[in-house]
């Protein structure tokens, strides 16, 4: 008989003990699920810029799914991550850096100096290119030192011409206005000057100077 209150004695101890252990075990799992809980709702969800291929990291997707390079998943870019902290403007890969040769330069403020050497032919003004053909025969007389190039004036001689005709009808014109030629005459003479090419400024010098 007493074996028995024994034996029950041992059962109960072992099935408070064994309930105990699952209480606690319980209240453990149910305090860490909360915690596990608290902590997801805490964690904020961080914002994925793209997803992009680990071997090809310059080739961009606005999609997850399998790469079509490596037959790979794809793997999400987020704002949050470290470079992109790091750094607020543009990354270049350091190879890339490497194979275009790019060469970094403090800003400064200041004047800039721009200048650009292109390859041209200089030639004249094909517009403003004049052929003058001359209306009586002569002759040069003196060719005055001027080479291709030299800056010239508007009145700068070039060459001293003779024209026989121009000096015919200058004596004509000076023989008639000095025996009292008759207007008619004169004008006659004068037109031939004209005609031959004379210019109207030496034509009215020589009514003028009678040279």
């Amino acid at each position: 008989m007493a074996s028995l209150k024994i034996k029950y004695a041992a059962i109960i101890i072992s099935s408070l003990i064994a309930g105990g252990l699952i209480s606690v075990t319980a209240w453990q799992f149910v305090n860490s699920s909360h915690k596990t809980v608290q902590t997801e709702q805490k964690a904020p969800e961080k914002k994925v810029l793209f997803w992009y291929d680990p071997m090809k990291p310059d080739t961009k997707f606005d999609k997850p799914g399998k790469s079509p390079f490596m037959d790979m998943d794809l793997v999400p870019k987020y704002a949050d991550e470290s470079d992109e902290k790091s750094n607020g403007g543009i990354r270049i890969d350091p190879t890339q850096v490497q194979n275009l040769g790019l060469k970094t330069q403090k800003v400064t403020r200041g004047m800039l100096n721009y200048s650009q050497t292109i390859p041209a032919n200089v030639s004249y003004n094909e517009y403003q290119f004049v052929i003058v053909q001359a209306r009586s025969d002569g002759f040069v007389e003196k060719v005055y030192p001027l080479t291709i190039g030299d800056h010239v004036k508007k009145g700068t001689p070039l060459i001293d011409i003779t024209i026989p005709e121009w000096v015919e009808a200058q004596s004509e014109f000076l023989l008639l206005s000095g025996t009292g030629g008759t207007p008619t005459q004169i004008r006659g003479v004068l037109e031939r000057l004209r005609l031959a090419g004379m210019p109207e400024e030496d034509i009215q010098r020589l009514r003028s100077t009678r040279t």
